[in-house]
């Protein structure tokens, strides 16, 4: 929260912003006061199980990392600090300020996380002009304790280059200009399928594939996913509906983990299929259902 209203302020002393299992506004105000006046009264200790119980999700709740943050919270957090900040974010609407926001930014949500559900992290990315959205799996609010491999690999693609954003998206140079406009596709093709995968068909190519590879990267993820008319989530669910539509199962699985790092959720996802039926039949629809779960498996839930 702090993070947003800094940027927002001061656009200038931000050069990258990622935001985790936060929100923009976060009501009832009520609700702050009276956490506030508790932990005031009684200490930490009294609201120490309830929030444990929305910060991680039940399968975790009683784990080391849950029962050590429990301990933390208990012995070293002020009660009074802690007041404070609750009056802060009972008091706190963000969402009319962050379309000032300049940064490239990564929004993170916690795909089961009550406290700051992912609707409130898309409602941000939403604000912020060119911002990436992801959510993280079997993850509720403390996300980078529950899960924090994916967290890391979000933030390190993030960080890592101008792949990262749709604002650092880059363009096809002109046409002529072989070398640089490889280079541009190739990032966003990095980003979107991830590095492992796409130095796996670069390398496997051969002297026969090696055109093809040039070609696609250059057109196909240069000028096509280059273009930011289109945000990648959208262009995820694109590529999703036409491969069901089609029955190109192969393309279909090749993108439908990539659709939940551009920003598609699961719920949506579920949607994009239920609605392929109504449009491309009910055995194509049928087919990308298994697929996903042959994909994504328990993270479907």
């Amino acid at each position: 929260m702090t993070g947003q209203a800094l940027a927002a302020a001061r656009p200038e002393k931000v050069d990258r912003l990622v935001l985790v299992a936060t929100s923009a506004f976060l009501p009832p105000a009520d609700l702050w006061r009276d956490r506030a006046a508790i932990v005031r009264d009684k200490g930490m200790a009294a609201i120490a199980d309830s929030v444990i119980g929305r910060w991680f999700t039940p399968a975790e709740q009683a784990s080391a990392g849950a029962l050590a943050t429990r301990e933390l919270m208990v012995r070293e957090v002020d009660p009074a600090g802690y007041a404070f900040c609750c009056e802060a974010i009972g008091s706190m609407d963000l969402r009319g300020r962050i379309g000032a926001i300049r940064a490239p930014t990564l929004v993170i949500s916690g795909a089961e996380d009550p406290a700051t559900p992912v609707a409130m992290g898309e409602e941000i990315a939403s604000l912020i002009p060119g911002a990436v959205f992801a959510v993280v799996p079997d993850a509720a609010h403390l996300i980078a304790v529950e899960r924090p491999e994916a967290v890391t690999r979000h933030i390190s693609d993030f960080l890592g280059g101008s792949e990262s954003s749709d604002r650092d998206r880059v363009p096809t140079p002109v046409p002529g200009d072989q070398s640089p406009a490889f280079e541009a596709g190739l990032r966003n093709r990095r980003h979107v399928l991830g590095p492992e995968h796409v130095a796996r068909s670069l390398t496997g190519a051969g002297a026969f594939g090696a055109p093809w590879q040039d070609f696609i990267t250059r057109y196909a993820w240069g000028e096509v996913w280059g273009d930011d008319t289109l945000p990648w989530k959208t262009r995820s669910m694109i590529v999703l509906s036409i491969t069901l539509a089609l029955g190109k199962e192969e393309e279909f699985k090749l993108h439908v983990r990539p659709a939940l790092k551009n920003g598609v959720t699961v719920a949506e996802l579920r949607a994009l299929l239920k609605q392929g039926a109504v449009y491309a039949g009910v055995p194509a629809a049928n087919g990308a259902f298994r697929w996903a779960r042959e994909v994504l498996g328990d993270e479907l839930g």
